[in-house]
């Protein structure tokens, strides 16, 4: 049986997302959020049908992040890999502090999984701040669930 989150959706990965378009050739070589564009033009849908589908796709973002993390937010280890993929060195010696580092570290959480999962870690920018990583967030759409944050775990 699939565990199902608090919103009813059963944990599915990117590429679990886009095979249930049957007919849909994925490219798991390109950017997650291009290939959705293309499977919504492909499938012709109305906004209401994009975003219940982006929604799906969101998920799909969580999970793959948590695969790659965890959810135990006390496990050190976790963290210190967050850490090190964002580039911070030397890493912080407890939780606490590497969620005080990580605080002041400014990513588009959408390119951050997408890297890691395409083989290409470190392939994300870093912004200098939240305003600049919130302008290109509005700007390409690339919207990682703000629920998955009050969640809990690493993410």
């Amino acid at each position: 049986m699939t565990r199902r989150n608090r919103h009813n959706i059963s944990p599915i990965t990117i590429e679990g997302f886009f095979t249930q378009f049957l007919g849909f050739d994925y490219d798991s070589s390109q950017h997650v959020t291009l290939e959705f564009n293309r499977l919504a033009e492909s499938r012709q849908w109305g906004q209401k049908t994009r975003r219940k589908h982006y929604r799906q796709l969101q998920e799909a973002l969580v999970t793959e992040f948590n695969q790659q993390f965890g959810v135990d937010e006390g496990k050190l280890a976790a963290w210190h890999a967050l850490c090190n993929e964002v580039g911070i060195n030397p890493l912080p010696p407890s939780v606490t502090q590497c969620r005080k580092a990580l605080s002041r570290v400014h990513v588009n959480l959408v390119d951050f999984v997408e890297a890691r999962r395409r083989g290409r870690k470190g392939d994300f920018k870093v912004y200098k701040t939240v305003h600049q990583l919130r302008q290109y967030t509005h700007d390409t759409e690339k919207f990682f669930p703000l629920w998955s944050a009050k969640v809990g775990g690493v993410l």
